[in-house]
């Protein structure tokens, strides 16, 4: 029997166990074949007829994309249905579905037409806020900071989908996962040693924690861009600049114009920039997070 979870707003039904997804379910009488995507254990194909092939571990046809990660696994993404996974022989899991939470998730959601964005985001009591910024901006340390402060649950880290749901911004729900370096970890009076270690960086972590998290969709009201630098503290972006912050914020867009469509993704980014407040927030580079600063910030949420 697979197992069912909630993610991202939808019915995902996989042979694998996923413990980074808290949204788990029972299934009920009746719908024991209803699911959006379906994550299947099988044999991969080597490559795909007439494909485009990226990277060397990129092969793209419509409608399918067949990844191959060496020493880790091959997945095939067919028409945002369906992920087939051929791990390979002794990889550790954890690994495993980290590629598979990303770019193949990320693939699969391109192909349903959804917008998956790039952030880390916290339920505050005036809607959530969400952190985007460039690799390294602290957009998991932010949350992080924030949930630990506050007590505010963390929507994502790392990609939710962004839908307009009866005229209202929502956010979807991401992984109950959040990836910090050992110092954030430490700052927040965590223990590293109840975590998994990163593959790739040995003093990064991933925090699972169902205390954490959310798991329901809820109202975008803010967006905060994260930048290095000095400049004030934050300011609010308009028109043209807020717009870009907004598609900027699209996980792998480049997955846009071979599965997703521009058109659709920009007239919804075109909506959120009109119906949400976008901020920049300047942080000096190699400094700790000023609590100080943050708290004040903070006070901006509350009610």
């Amino acid at each position: 029997m697979k197992n069912k979870y909630n993610l991202y707003g939808l019915r995902i039904c996989s042979d694998f166990d996923l413990p980074e997804v808290l949204g788990s379910v029972a299934a009920n009488a009746g719908d024991e074949g209803v699911c959006d995507i379906s994550i299947e254990r099988g044999s991969a194909p080597k490559d795909l007829k007439n494909s485009r092939v990226y990277g060397g571990f990129m092969h793209v046809v419509k409608d399918r994309c067949l990844y191959r990660f060496p020493d880790i696994a091959s997945f095939l993404v067919e028409e945002g249905t369906r992920i087939l996974v051929d791990p390979c022989p002794r990889v550790d899991p954890t690994e495993m579905r980290a590629f598979l939470f990303g770019s193949v998730m990320g693939t699969a959601l391109h192909q349903r037409g959804l917008v998956p964005f790039h952030v880390s985001a916290v339920e505050t009591p005036r809607g959530v806020v969400a952190f985007t910024g460039d690799a390294g901006a602290g957009k998991s340390t932010m949350a992080g900071e924030i949930n630990h402060l506050t007590g505010w649950p963390i929507v994502t880290d790392d990609v939710a989908v962004l839908r307009e749901v009866e005229n209202e911004i929502v956010l979807s729900a991401g992984l109950g996962r959040l990836k910090l370096w050992k110092d954030a970890v430490l700052r927040l009076e965590l223990d590293h040693r109840d975590y998994d270690r990163d593959s790739y960086r040995e003093d990064k972590f991933h925090v699972v924690s169902e205390e954490l998290f959310t798991t329901d969709a809820k109202p975008l009201s803010f967006l905060v861009m994260l930048k290095w630098g000095a400049g004030p503290d934050i300011r609010k972006l308009e028109r043209v600049d807020a717009f870009a912050v907004v598609m900027n914020a699209i996980y792998r867009p480049y997955l846009l114009d071979m599965f997703g469509s521009r058109k659709e993704a920009t007239k919804l980014c075109c909506r959120v920039a009109e119906h949400i407040d976008v901020l920049e927030l300047f942080r000096k580079a190699d400094e700790p997070l000023d609590r100080t600063k943050l708290n004040a910030f903070i006070r901006k949420f509350e009610n």
